[in-house]
Order: C-alpha cells, then sequence, then structure tokens
C-alpha cells in the first residue's frame, strides 16, 4: 500500500477511487441500454460542475431533463429516472431537501477539479482571489492536476500585492519584545500542565474529585472564557473608536486586520499552488512562489502575534484575583465536606495568575504554530526542495521559514540550514519554543522516516538547551523505534 501511494499521485489514486465507484454501478445496471464508466464519469463531471460553478439547484423533475439534454446531445435511448436511480442506488448522488447532492465528498471535489481544468476561463472565475471562502479542498487537487497559466500569474500578483509596503524589520519573535521568561517559567509551565492534565482524567474517571482538583478544572475553565472575551474586546474597541469618532485608532486596527487577512489568505493558497503544483510549475515560477511565500508567512507571524499581544492579560489577572472573583468562586466549595479540602485565597490567586500566564503563552505562540503547520503540511512536496534551496531571503525571519520548510521536506541533510539558521537565535526567545515545538510536533504527528525523525528530535534538543529546556529525547526515541507515543512532550 505505501509502495503504491509512492508510485502515485493523489489525484490518480483519486481517480482509481472514482473508477471503482462507477463500475460497481456499471455493472449492477441491468438496463437494455449500459453506457460505459467513462461516459458516466463525464455525465457526472458536467453535473457537478453546473451545480457548483453555474450555481445550479436542481430538484427530481429538473435533473431528469438536464439527464435528457445529456441523452439528446449524444443520442443515448436510455431512460432518464432509471440512469439517475442507479447513482442513487450506488450511494454517489442523494436528495436532500428536494434537490440533488453528490453524497461521497472526494468525487465531488475531484471531478469538478478535473473539468475545471480543462476550462480556464471558468477556473479563473471559480478560484476567485477576491473572496476569503474559496474552495481550497477542490483548489489543491485542481493545482495538482493542471493549474492554468492565469491562476498561476493571479496567485503570484497576490502574494506580491499582500507583501508589498510592509515593515518587514524589527520583527517581534527576534527581538527582546517577548521574552519566555516575562511570560511564565518554563517549570512553572509544566507543572501546571502536569496538574490539570492529571485533574482532568481524575474528574473524568471518577477517582478521588477533591475539591482543589475541580477548583483547578473550573479556574481553567475561568481564563479560557475570560482570554476569549479579552480577544473580543479587541474588535469591541474597534467599534467605539467608530462611534467616538476615533476614525484613526479605528483605521489602524481595521489596517492591520486587513493585513492578517490578506497574508494568511494568499500564504495558504500560495503554499497550495506551489506544493500540489509543483510538477507542473517551471523553475522560475517556483523559486518566486518560494520566496513570496517564505516572506508571506514571516510578515503573518509577525503581524498576527503583534495582533494577539494586543490582549490585555493583565487587566485579566486583575479581574480574576480580585477578592470578589475568588469569593465567588470559593463560594462553590461552602459545603462542610468540601470546605476543608479547599486551596486558600492566597493559593488560589497565585494559580489563577500562573495559568493566565499559561493562556498568553498558548496565545503568543499559537501564529508561529498556525503559519508555519499550514505551510508544511500545504508545500512538503520533496521536489520543492531545490526551488526553495535556491532562492535567497531579504531578511532573517523569512530565512529561518525557508529553513524550518526544508527541515520537514525528509531529504538528506534537510535540516543543515536550520541547524545554521538557529544558531544566530537570540539565546533567550520565545522563538526557541516555537521551532521546538514545531520541530516535535512533526516528529511525533508527520513523519516516517526515522533517520529524519531523529535528525530533527536533535536539533529541537539543540535549540531549547540555550534556554534550559530539555526533550524528554529518551522516551521519543523509543517512541521512534517502537513506533509508539511518548507520554511527555517537552
Amino acid at each position: 500500500l505505501a509502495a503504491l501511494a509512492q508510485a502515485n499521485k493523489r489525484t490518480e489514486l483519486m481517480q482509481l477511487g472514482v473508477d471503482g465507484f462507477l463500475t460497481f454501478l456499471v455493472a449492477g445496471d441491468q438496463s437494455e441500454i449500459s453506457l460505459s464508466r467513462t461516459t458516466r464519469g463525464k455525465f457526472l463531471r458536467d453535473l457537478i460542475y453546473h451545480m457548483r460553478v453555474e450555481k445550479i439547484e436542481f430538484s427530481e423533475d429538473e435533473l431528469i431533463r438536464y439527464t435528457n439534454e445529456f441523452a439528446r446531445k449524444y443520442d443515448f435511448d436510455i431512460k432518464a429516472i432509471d440512469f439517475i436511480g442507479e447513482f442513487i442506488k450506488r450511494g454517489i448522488l442523494y436528495f436532500h431537501n428536494e434537490k440533488i447532492g453528490v453524497a461521497v465528498p472526494f468525487i465531488e471535489n475531484f471531478l469538478l477539479a478535473q473539468e475545471l481544468a480543462i476550462r480556464p476561463n471558468q477556473a479563473k472565475r471559480y478560484f476567485d482571489l477576491g473572496d476569503y471562502d474559496f474552495d481550497m479542498a477542490t483548489f489543491d487537487l485542481y493545482c495538482e492536476i493542471q493549474p492554468s497559466r492565469e491562476i498561476v500569474e493571479n496567485v503570484i500578483k497576490m502574494l506580491v500585492d499582500a507583501i508589498s509596503d510592509l515593515d518587514t524589520s524589527n520583527h517581534i519573535l527576534l527581538g527582546d519584545e517577548i521574552d519566555p521568561a516575562s511570560i511564565i517559567s518554563m517549570s512553572k509551565l509544566k507543572n501546571l500542565e502536569n496538574k490539570i492534565g492529571q485533574a482532568a482524567k481524575d474528574i473524568s474517571d471518577e477517582k478521588n474529585t477533591t475539591a482543589e482538583k475541580q477548583q483547578l478544572i473550573d479556574i481553567t475553565e475561568h481564563v479560557a472564557k475570560k482570554s476569549s472575551e479579552k480577544s473580543q474586546e479587541i474588535f469591541k474597541l474597534k467599534d467605539e473608536a467608530r462611534e467616538e469618532g476615533g476614525e484613526e485608532e479605528d483605521k489602524k486596527l481595521e489596517k492591520m486586520l486587513d493585513v492578517i487577512s490578506k497574508l494568511s489568505f494568499s500564504s495558504n493558497v500560495g503554499s497550495l499552488l506551489l506544493g500540489y503544483g509543483a510538477e507542473h510549475l517551471n523553475a522560475t515560477d517556483k523559486r518566486k512562489l518560494s520566496k513570496l511565500i517564505a516572506e508571506a508567512v514571516s510578515l503573518l507571524i509577525d503581524r498576527w502575534t503583534r495582533f494577539h499581544e494586543m490582549i490585555d492579560f493583565e487587566e485579566m489577572r486583575s479581574d480574576m484575583t480580585s477578592d470578589e472573583f475568588i469569593d465567588a468562586l470559593d463560594e462553590k466549595y461552602s459545603d462542610s465536606k468540601l470546605h476543608s479540602e479547599r486551596k486558600s485565597k492566597k493559593e488560589l490567586k497565585s494559580m489563577i495568575s500562573d495559568y493566565v500566564d499559561v493562556v498568553r503563552f498558548v496565545f503568543l505562540s499559537n501564529p508561529f504554530r498556525e503559519a508555519m503547520g499550514m505551510l508544511v503540511d500545504n508545500a512538503r512536496n520533496p521536489i520543492l526542495e531545490r526551488s526553495i534551496s535556491a532562492v535567497e531571503m531579504d531578511e532573517p525571519f523569512s530565512e529561518l521559514v525557508r529553513s524550518v520548510w526544508i527541515s520537514d521536506l525528509e531529504l538528506k541533510d534537510g535540516e543543515r540550514p536550520l541547524n545554521e539558521a538557529t544558531k544566530k537565535l537570540p539565546k533567550t526567545s520565545l522563538l526557541r519554543v516555537c521551532i521546538a515545538e514545531h520541530l516535535l510536533k512533526r516528529v511525533y504527528w508527520s513523519h516516517a522516516k526515522k533517520t529524519h525523525r531523529l535528525k530533527l528530535l536533535e536539533t529541537a534538543e539543540v535549540v531549547l538547551k540555550a534556554i534550559n529546556l530539555s526533550v524528554n529525547s529518551r522516551e521519543y526515541k523509543k517512541m521512534i523505534n517502537d513506533d509508539t507515543k511518548p507520554t511527555d512532550k517537552l
């Protein structure tokens, strides 16, 4: 199975799957005139095109008329109701709210991508780069089949527009604006992670559910809810600024959100085109896209992290460690049975303060986590190594993005650029934690080659060493050798 997957592109395997569905359909058709698998595929592909691109909703009567027109066009002597019935009987089509739909998503997306690949003008209209409600699931298949020249040029232009006029100096994760020590000590972070995990497990298993453990779970829920509310307050401030005539502040925030949206969308679409269209793109396009995407991801991480830093965690800490909040939380445990087991006010305040720090840490590290995860998931085709390695980046963080990206391609010595890049990182940096977490996540979930996983693990250890953190490498190595999962991630 692994050899089959490596020998074929994803769309080629999907073609086998579609052919299998249609083969069973033809084999079971008892009609006097039985059309071939290829012809039925053509009918289904054209139907899906009209549903998705032309936005036509077919009722049963309308579908019968559509099928009759198809039969007249090719002079087929078939009964429309029986022809359609075979698709429904085999679980390919179905009716919902009296409208026809495709029951198997991969068939719908794959056949639509096939049709758009031979209709470049319609593909340009359907894949509207000005619309964030973009069909990513069909686009990556379309890119793997054959993206049109105009689509490639439009994506490149979109990336250029997204990053133009943006200041690339002073990346927030390369400076001293955010230091892990200013957020939370790593020992506290690990201790809280263990406490929360064990408390949740004990409560779930109904084991020794003390007031202390229930208080801990309550605190995590309150802090999570409060952090969500604080992030929404940024948008409320934007609306208030508009109402109070603060147009300058309103425009500043609106521009920040617009920049983040454009960078996120363009880097996502661009990396899908590069990753899945790698065998169709020429060298110039691949290198141009590689450089633009690395720059866009670098800027996305910077702007998104700065946006998260706007959340007022100190106000949240003050609110949640106030006597009023603690009294309300403590009142739940005034019952005589639980009263003696609850934590003191001082202990509760300390615990809440630490957990606020944890949430802040998660918020500030999330942009790197999400943006790099998106990039390496979309564009991890080993074919790209030559193109990505050939481009020269203009600023340090884009170079770091490029190095992390290359390390994920599972090639010999692919981790070498990353090892060189990490030597230049600040000694105390949130970025070190972000990189190590990313590498460990890839080792844990995404890679299969033992030698490559061990090299990434070694790089993660070196990155963390400068900030006095370590990886439980023994357990990770056991996982890699035995194909089991480590219980300790950091």
